[in-house]
Formats: structure tokens, C-alpha cells, sequence
């Protein structure tokens, strides 16, 4: 019998690179950041066949079209999902940390992320209009991001499909069931969840607890905020 293929939809700064870790550590034969293949028929096509499981930053709707057709083999999706202030808030540090981390780690990321990155290094992140102004400049990174890249980015929330399509995950996980999700893809739980590609905050967090951007979330990443409510855990 054909061994079933795992792909984890791996949302930045929600514990992802934790799961590939452990991924990795108990089933070896696996890849994770498949997004580098995920166009490429030939490679994504020899993957699917012979790994045990994928993880990239790739989302539901492009997953499921392009993986389904490079395998008949059953597929099981995964992901996990975190508060959205907190996934928005470590996102736009890790912005700052790739400049702060420099060398060939800065260099081999894309322009418009270097881009991004050194504007928001190099500005008043105590400020909140300048931080709702970075997030602003480039508000697919940032804003209801989670739900775009876990419902598909083409996912017309007027459907009313939500739960149709969370139903084709085998999980999505949220910050207290991260144990259960790594048990129920590796068949281990875990006895302690230890983080990786974690950062130090390179500004003071009181920024995100001013009126100014709760009340800027609040009506800007709703969709995330609504989804994460869905979510049991």
C-alpha cells in the first residue's frame, strides 16, 4: 500500500520551522521551504513521490491544485495558526531581525523583502502610525495573511465555506495543540515543544497594545482574527 504524503502549509511566525524540525528529526525523508520547487513539474512531481511528507510557504488553494496533480497518493494536510496581534507583531520583527542578521542571510533574501526589511529597521517602530505605515506599504504580508494562506488565497469568504475547507486539514493546530499536531504527524509526542528561528524583539511591544493599533488590527485583520475563533484549541 502506498504510503500516504504529509504536506504542512508552513505560515511564518506561527512555530513552523518548530514543526519542520521535528519533522525532520523523525522522518528524515522529507523537505521542508518546498515553495522553491512548487512550480517546477519535474521536481515537485519527483518529490511528491518519493518524500515522506513537505512543508513550504505555500498556500492551501496552489498546494492542493499542484500537489494533487504531481501524486495520486492520499495527501494529508496540516498547519498551525497563532493569535493573530502576536503572528503580526513576531512577522514584522522578523522583518527587522533579517537586516540585523546581515550577511549572506540578508542577501540571499528577495529585493522587495531587503527593501522592506530596512525601512523598518531604520524607523520609529514606538511610533504606532509608522508602524501601521510599514505594515500598510506591504499589507499582504502582514494582514489576514494566516487565513489567506490557510483558506487559499482565492477563498471568497462570502461562500460561507470556511468549514468545508478547514475540513479537508487532518489538523490545523493553534498554540496550545502544537503537541498534538506534531503526535498525530510523526506518530511521537514530544515531552517539551522547543522553539527554533526564534529572535530577541528589536522594539518595545507596548506599540502593539496602544488603542491606536488595536483599533488598526482590529478592522484591518479581521478575517485572521475571525478565523483563529473557528479554530478549536
Amino acid at each position: 500500500m502506498v504510503k500516504p504524503l504529509i504536506f504542512f502549509v508552513h505560515i511564518p511566525k506561527t512555530a513552523g520551522s518548530t514543526i519542520n524540525r521535528h519533522l525532520q528529526n523523525k522522518m528524515p525523508n522529507g523537505r521542508s521551504h518546498c515553495e522553491a520547487i512548487i512550480k517546477d513539474d519535474t521536481k515537485l512531481r519527483r518529490a511528491a513521490e518519493t518524500f515522506d511528507w513537505l512543508s513550504g510557504h505555500v498556500h492551501f488553494g496552489a498546494a492542493r491544485s499542484l500537489i494533487s496533480a504531481a501524486t495520486n497518493r492520499t495527501i494529508r494536510y496540516f498547519t498551525c495558526m497563532r493569535e493573530p496581534t502576536a503572528q503580526v507583531m513576531s512577522h514584522y520583527n522578523w522583518l527587522i531581525e533579517i537586516q540585523r542578521r546581515g550577511g549572506s542571510f540578508y542577501g540571499n533574501h528577495p529585493p522587495h523583502i531587503k527593501e522592506l526589511s530596512d525601512r523598518i529597521s531604520n524607523s520609529d517602530n514606538s511610533n504606532p502610525k509608522i508602524v501601521i505605515e510599514n505594515i500598510l506599504s506591504r499589507k499582504n504580508l502582514f494582514l489576514n495573511f494566516q487565513s489567506r494562506t490557510i483558506l487559499g488565497h482565492k477563498f471568497d469568504w462570502k461562500s460561507g465555506a470556511v468549514h468545508q475547507v478547514l475540513s479537508k486539514y487532518e489538523m490545523v493546530a493553534k498554540e496550545k495543540t502544537m503537541l498534538d499536531l506534531i503526535e498525530t504527524m510523526t506518530g511521537e509526542r514530544p515531552t517539551i515543544l522547543e522553539r527554533e528561528n526564534e529572535s530577541g524583539y528589536h522594539f518595545d511591544r507596548a506599540v502593539f497594545d496602544t488603542a491606536e493599533m488595536k483599533t488598526f488590527l482590529r478592522e484591518n485583520n479581521a478575517l485572521d482574527e475571525t478565523l483563529y475563533s473557528l479554530i478549536p484549541g
